[in-house]
């Protein structure tokens, strides 16, 4: 390449045949070789006169087939226009393969003499560029018509240059509408618009995710708007105008509108819920001048029963109940009364106009009569009562939360004396859930400090006094308060959720102590431990139950688990299926305080159960009550028809014992044989093997008294 230095004049009609490239760059003429001998297309420098070629890049070497320095001190072989533009020659390769080129004439001043710049570009890659170029356009204009915002552009007049389709859905308008018109007025009266936001892109301003509410579209329906903006630049880097990205959000903004309005509303009766409730409890408080302490009464009323209606009727059913029960209240309050639904079954009452504290216990009687009518829901006639507790301003709360929590305190004490009655808060009431909070606590330590024991009750054959198993009954001795009868302490530990650590320890307990038995060369006999409902929603329920077998090595045939009536009422399908996953393990089952419940008849062909046990309030009436003697009978009979056998609890009398025998009752248990005993007293009792002057002759060994296969070790 020629090395001689090229004048300004040269440099200056360079740089017009590259416009893409900024002037001040080309002032520095080192980077017009650099660019020249990078370029793409052929650059020849043709002197006017003689048509000698005075200097060739690279790019034009392989356009002639040849290298560019030999090209320079040749003639162009070409008819070289004699006006600038662009036209076409023939262009012979050194190989003599001829191809089209398109010349670009510019003239122009080289070292001293005129001269023309030829850009020379082959026909091929005139093609293929555009090719490409027309390529690239049909994907950008599938990627903006695909898009779902709408992509809008203008020019610095704002006049709309682009309009994507997701813009004719958006705003109304058609491409054919808007394209090279001002962007059309879509704002409604008085709120800013698009068309002002345009304007401040245009003078530099950067949008993101901004939100432009209050629009409308063509047809006047309301519009809400979010948008991105970038400002768009020419070749020259000069502003050429703006492109703006929109979502349309109307459809977000009106359930936006819809949440805020319904976050504070119970959504099946449409009352206030609790958050609201207490909100506006709080302002009733907040109101009140000092000094002045007009009375008011919260009033927390809650169905009875009503699990047991969605259980058996269905949640469809319980719904019309609570949307019929909301209605019932709410015909019998005044207009200044507050009503909500503050919890499942439960709604609060806030009496603002009372004159009277006992006024409240009347209000509270009407709203129970009001709902204790006879209701027809699909068919079925119900019968609902309720309970009501009631807190009065101040004495029973100062503020909002402690109303409330008295008010819902005073309601379980009235669930407790049977329903279908109101309570009004008492001290004593605090006592007590204090004091089960602190039973509460008091448990998590018992459990952590191995204050809990076991004892075990007899199970025995009445026709010859046999031990066959035992009941593992739970005992807390409190270090301070001595024994804590498990009617207590179980309800507790049942809503805290800490009988699932307690029910694993028995349950690891029970089955060491029974292994221990049988490797002491004593009968073997079932142990049967009691199993909470919250155990068995517990996922590591069945593997860890499996997992103490294993440790312990009991023959699981030698565990019975005593499941009540009341779990199959709620989740009876994954219940059956937690029975079918013990079943498989070898585990006894049986079903507790049956007839005391709720129904099984329905299911109780499906379950997987070896045992009935007739609870003690059926056995302690025979003789008594000849209802409770039926009872018993039925339950023996229906038993032995689905080939399950039958335990009888809480027998205490000759004649209890008796009338079972005669009724082929298989097993017994009660006070009658023994008391519930410590784990060494019933090894003692186990070593005799059994009990003797009953109705029966004495026994000698009972070792023989459960099957065989049931006396061989859990390997």
């Amino acid at each position: 390449m020629n090395s001689e230095k090229i004048s300004s004049e040269q440099l200056a009609s360079i740089v017009e045949n590259f416009p893409i490239i900024a002037k001040k760059v080309m002032a520095d003429a080192a980077l017009f070789h650099s660019l020249a001998e990078n370029n793409g297309d052929g650059l020849l420098v043709v002197c006017k006169e003689n048509k000698i070629i005075r200097y060739a890049n690279p790019a034009a070497k392989k356009i002639f087939h040849g290298a560019s320095n030999a090209l320079i001190g040749q003639p162009f072989g070409h008819v070289v226009p004699q006006e600038e533009g662009v036209s076409e020659i023939n262009v012979t390769q050194a190989n003599g393969r001829k191809k089209k080129a398109e010349i670009r004439v510019k003239l122009m001043e080289w070292q001293g003499e005129k001269a023309y710049l030829l850009t020379l570009r082959t026909i091929e890659t005139q093609h293929r560029i555009k090719g490409a170029t027309d390529k690239n356009a049909e994907r950008l204009s599938a990627l903006i018509n695909a898009s779902p915002l709408a992509i809008i552009a203008v020019d610095v007049g704002g006049r709309v240059t682009l309009w994507s389709q997701a813009a004719t859905r958006t705003f109304g308008w058609s491409e054919f509408d808007v394209l090279g018109q001002e962007f059309p007025p879509i704002a409604g009266s008085g709120k800013e618009s698009l068309n002002t936001v345009i304007e401040r892109v245009l003078e530099g301003a950067s949008l993101s995710g901004f939100e432009l509410t209050g629009q409308r579209r063509k047809n006047g329906e309301e519009l809400d708007l979010q948008l991105w903006t970038t400002s768009l630049f020419n070749s020259q880097g000069l502003n050429s105008g703006a492109m703006i990205f929109v979502a349309d959000i109307t459809e977000h903004k009106r359930n936006e509108t819809r949440y805020i309005s319904l976050v504070n509303r119970d959504l099946l009766t449409l009352l206030p819920n609790r958050v609201q409730f207490r909100e506006r409890l709080q302002q009733s408080i907040d109101k009140i001048e000092p000094g002045e302490q007009p009375p008011f009464a919260v009033l927390h009323f809650g169905l009875d029963r009503f699990k047991n209606i969605n259980h058996t009727l269905g949640h469809t059913t319980g719904d019309q109940l609570l949307r019929e029960a909301a209605n019932r209240l709410a015909g019998s309050l005044y207009d200044t009364d507050l009503l909500a639904r503050t919890g499942g079954d439960e709604f609060s009452i806030l009496l603002r106009d009372i004159r009277h504290v006992s006024d409240s216990s009347r209000v509270a009687q009407k709203l129970l009569d009001a709902v204790a009518q006879i209701t027809l829901l699909d068919g079925n006639k119900i019968f609902a009562t309720a309970s009501i507790g009631i807190a009065v301003y101040p004495q029973d709360g100062m503020d909002a939360d402690a109303l409330l929590y008295s008010a819902d305190i005073a309601m379980q004490h009235a669930k407790e004396r049977g329903g279908s009655t109101s309570q009004f808060h008492t001290e004593d009431l605090d006592l007590r859930a204090k004091e089960h909070l602190g039973m509460e606590s008091d448990l998590r330590q018992a459990y952590e400090c191995g204050e809990f024991e076991l004892y075990y009750q007899p199970q025995v054959n009445p026709r010859n006094g046999c031990i066959v198993g035992v009941e593992a009954l739970l005992r807390w001795f409190h270090p301070e308060n001595g024994m804590i009868s498990p009617t207590r302490f179980i309800p507790v530990a049942e809503r805290s959720g800490m009988i699932v650590p307690i029910g694993e320890w028995v349950l690891r307990t029970a089955c060491m102590q029974a292994k221990a038995w049988v490797e002491a060369g004593l009968p073997p006999v079932r142990v049967a431990v009691n199993i909470s409902a919250r155990q068995l929603d517990h996922p590591q329920f069945v593997p860890n139950a499996a997992k103490i077998l294993h440790e312990s090595g009991l023959d699981p045939k030698l565990l019975e688990m005593e499941l009540t009536e009341s779990m199959l009422v709620k989740n009876t399908e994954d219940i059956i299926a937690i029975m079918i996953n013990l079943k498989k393990m070898g585990v006894q089952l049986s079903l507790d305080d049956f007839g005391t419940g709720y129904s099984a008849l329905s299911y109780l062909a499906r379950l997987p159960i070896d045992t009935l046990k007739i609870d003690q309030s059926f056995v302690r009436g025979i003789g008594q009550m000849p209802t409770n003697g039926s009872i018993c009978a039925a339950i023996i009979a229906l038993a032995g028809s689905l080939g399950l056998k039958t335990v009888s609890e809480g027998v205490e009398t000759k004649e209890q014992l008796e009338f079972l025998i005669a009724h082929n009752c298989d097993d017994t248990q009660g006070y009658f044989f023994s008391h519930p005993l410590p784990a060494e007293e019933c090894t003692n009792l186990l070593t005799k093997g059994g009990f003797s002057n009953l109705l029966f002759e004495p026994i000698l060994s009972c070792r023989n008294s459960l099957p065989e296969e049931i006396g061989v070790a859990y390997a």
